[in-house]
């Protein structure tokens, strides 16, 4: 199958458009086309992140601030 840029999210891999999200149990097409208003292929490109959150910066919890963005590691 050939994917053009007005081709729906939904057939760039049924394996990944059709997985499953933790959050409401939808398809992960549906969730990029419902929440974030993505239909076609071009959309999915041209979606950019509106912030970048470093990941590699780990805090311990007491270490933590209020409003603060940060990678936890706990042992629960």
């Amino acid at each position: 199958m050939t994917l053009t840029l007005a081709s729906p999210i939904r057939e760039i891999d049924l394996r990944i458009a059709s997985r499953r999200t933790r959050a409401k149990g939808d398809e992960a097409w549906a969730v990029m086309e419902d929440g974030l208003g993505l239909k076609t292929v071009g959309d999915l490109l041209h979606h950019y992140p509106r912030r970048y959150i470093d990941r590699s910066r780990v805090e311990s919890i007491g270490g933590l601030r209020v409003g603060q963005y940060a990678t936890v590691i706990a042992a629960v």
